[in-house]
């Protein structure tokens, strides 16, 4: 698990936030592999969470910057991203964020994760990097610990696998 104490704090205010006004926690997630970001897309939904989704590390920014120029009533609390994407990859978005403070939490994936891409997002704030192919159970309990779980009860794998 990557992520500093004081980026813990942080995300322990958002967790709380959300559990405060029972919205659901909402999650960015990038991927250009359509079938990938799809069932990533679906899934989070199933579980309760609102989810916002984007193509490439482009369109991720473009998100994210109309976030830094709104009045904070729709907040990110997570990003999920792929990171090699058409553009802008995902480590990029990191190395741009990495110099605010206060960008949501962001879990990486990526089918290509040796040692020195671990390290580097590591290096800029990521709190996780999964390598696919990666156990779905994984990364929905990462999502949980990060964000707290949403405000109606999940729905569990195997009602997901009769519904997909």
């Amino acid at each position: 698990m990557y992520g500093s104490n004081q980026d813990m704090e942080a995300w322990d205010q958002m967790t709380y936030e959300c559990i405060a006004t029972r919205r659901p926690p909402r999650i960015l997630v990038a991927d250009d592999d359509d079938e990938m970001r799809t069932f990533l897309v679906w899934v989070l939904k199933k579980q309760g969470y609102e989810v916002i989704e984007c193509n490439t590390g482009l369109r991720l920014l473009e998100n994210l910057g109309s976030l830094v120029l709104s009045d904070g009533t729709d907040p990110i609390d997570l990003i999920v991203s792929d990171n090699l994407m058409p553009g802008v990859t995902g480590i990029e978005v990191l190395e741009g964020l990495h110099e605010f403070e206060g960008f949501p939490p962001i879990i990486m994936i990526t089918a290509f994760g040796d040692q020195a891409i671990h390290e580097r997002a590591r290096e800029l704030g990521a709190i996780d990097l999964l390598d696919k192919p990666f156990m779905l159970s994984e990364l929905l309990g990462r999502v949980q610990q990060i964000v707290g779980p949403p405000p109606v009860p999940p729905r569990t794998t195997s009602e997901m696998d009769e519904e997909w």
